[in-house]
């Protein structure tokens, strides 16, 4: 089933001529701890957190260019209620987010989550897999569904966390197994291990 909804998400996802790496999340009933540092917390959005998120997204440089408009059009679209998260350091500054999508397929619907980023101030501390692995947490209060994520083949450090926290690379296109080899070399020999996740049933 996965395979196929993933065929048509990325008909949907086509912006570049090659699409953007997908991943799974298999088991949302396994999510590791991922307890934020001290100092640290956890909230979900409120009124007027509009330009703190705009701010952290910018930041990250990573993620296009963000302003209040664009943030509005986020919020009114397809972000589940509820489903921002950010993690907040001492002074109440942003320093990382995720949000949960509600994204209907021709074949089924499926929860995505986007715009996950981290302020590279506070970079080192985990706190991309902080948020990342609070976010999952919350989709168990919603209907059961797939999970995934898109990425970029030259984000090597979220990559990084997206395999720790357990999700597996996605092959539906036919540029993804070398791609994914490609990262995966990159990563280094540590990362070894996540072959085994590339290989075609």
């Amino acid at each position: 089933m996965l395979r196929s909804i993933a065929r048509k998400l990325l008909r949907k996802n086509t912006l570049a001529a090659v699409p953007q790496l997908l991943m799974w999340f298999p088991d949302t009933n396994s999510i590791p701890d991922n307890n934020l540092p001290e100092g640290y917390k956890h909230r979900s959005f409120l009124a007027g957190d509009e330009e703190g998120w705009c701010d952290l997204l910018n930041a990250n440089g990573q993620l296009g260019v963000w302003n209040r408009s664009r943030i509005d059009e986020e919020r009114a679209g397809a972000l589940v209620e509820d489903g921002q998260h950010f993690v907040l350091s001492q002074g109440e500054h942003f320093v990382a987010c995720a949000g949960v999508y509600d994204r209907d397929r021709d074949e089924g619907a499926c929860w995505e989550i986007g715009w996950i980023a981290a302020d590279p101030d506070h970079r080192g501390l985990g706190l991309g897999g902080c948020v990342l692995a609070n976010t999952l947490r919350f989709t168990r209060k919603l209907k059961k569904r797939p999970v995934y994520l898109f990425t970029d083949d030259f984000r090597m450090a979220a990559i990084k966390t997206y395999l720790k926290l357990g999700f597996v690379p996605d092959l539906s296109h036919s540029s993804y197994e070398g791609r994914w080899r490609k990262v995966l070399a990159a990563l280094g020999p540590s990362y070894a291990k996540y072959v085994s996740l590339i290989k075609k049933e």
